[in-house]
């Protein structure tokens, strides 16, 4: 019976890479931005080995593979949507030892939503009353991602607006009305038009 004891002159080790950025913002005109990824450094008894990586993304408390196609690790970048994210780097060098490092980062939207901020208007009451039924024009909402909305602040109260106009009946007297469109991200841009 013999046994051969094969040992490490240097246990094998893993560096994580460094200098990377825990957030990244989305630009102005864009839903998504390019998330640089760095391979560690690896040394051991099998210098070729690959690496397995894997991306996350939080979705209802957990976080949930990204499936991503395989890339050139010293020039990788992914476009990422807004969110919290998880990288996982891991190697398995088939001497008994693996390693991985792990990196947590947020892609975040702090671009406002944008509209052009309809004019002030005057007009007279209907006849026989002392007030007027008026058609406000609703204004066009722009982002750098779907799903924004705008909200009005009217007599009968603050509502969410869809279409291109939106009927109310004002009182004599000057009236404020407070646009406000928002976003998912809780950006939001407000105006007056009286």
């Amino acid at each position: 019976d013999v046994r051969v004891n094969v040992s490490f002159e240097e246990l094998p080790t893993l560096t994580c890479a460094e200098g990377e950025a825990p957030e990244y913002y989305l630009p102005s005109d864009a839903c998504e931005v390019d998330v640089p990824f760095k391979a560690p450094s690896y040394t051991g008894c099998n210098s070729s080995v690959p690496f397995s990586f894997k991306l996350q993304q939080m979705i209802g408390g957990s976080y949930a593979d990204v499936i991503v196609p395989a890339q050139d690790w010293n020039t990788t970048s992914y476009k990422l949507a807004p969110g919290s994210y998880k990288t996982i780097f891991t190697v398995n060098d088939n001497c008994l030892d693996v390693k991985y490092c792990e990196r947590t980062f947020e892609v975040k939207d702090e671009i406002d939503p944008d509209f052009t901020c309809p004019e002030h208007i005057s007009v007279s009451t209907d006849e026989g009353k002392c007030g007027a039924d008026i058609d406000l024009a609703v204004p066009v909402v722009t982002d750098n991602c779907d799903g924004a909305w705008i909200e009005a602040s009217l007599p009968s109260g603050t509502v969410k607006v869809s279409g291109v106009v939106v009927r109310e009946s004002f009182s004599v007297g000057a009236t404020d009305v407070t646009w406000t469109a928002y976003d998912s991200a809780g950006n939001f841009k407000s105006c007056v038009q009286k």
